[in-house]
């Protein structure tokens, strides 16, 4: 009987180490840390999925600060737990005006001055998704 409450516990602190949401994504250029907003997703643990709707990434970090960047900075993103894809949008208002899957994870900053908005949409396989936004400041 004891072995059993000992496995059960076990599988119990299991379940809650897997979370129920995607992990969020470290997004730095250089030194600088930039803040990241979590948005939708859906995230599967063993029965259970749990979806969840937000806004889109304009919505999400509007009246945030954005981070202070220079021109081709390289910006990276890392998760605790590599997604098997990544895909990168530029946003304008409610719209996405630019989108491009990500292979190394780095993307420059753009050239021009200005404030730039960011989507992240990461996939680690069915029903393990989750979408991030960030706002950086070209000077």
């Amino acid at each position: 009987m004891r072995k059993m409450i000992v496995l059960f516990c076990a599988l119990l602190l299991l379940a809650g180490c897997g979370g129920s949401r995607p992990p969020a994504p470290k997004v730095t250029a250089g030194d600088v840390k930039i803040p990241v907003e979590a948005g939708s997703y859906a995230w599967k643990t063993f029965n259970r999925t749990v979806i969840a709707d937000a806004p889109g990434p304009y919505d999400l970090v509007k009246d945030k600060e954005a981070a202070a960047l220079q021109p081709a900075d390289e910006i990276e993103i890392d998760f605790s737990r590599e997604p098997k894809r990544l895909v990168l949008s530029r946003w304008e208002g409610n719209e996405a005006v630019e989108e491009r899957q990500l292979d190394k994870r780095k993307f420059a900053a753009p050239d021009e001055a200005g404030e730039y908005v960011y989507g992240i949409q990461a996939e680690w396989g069915k029903n393990k998704s989750g979408t991030f936004a960030f706002k950086i400041k070209v000077e």
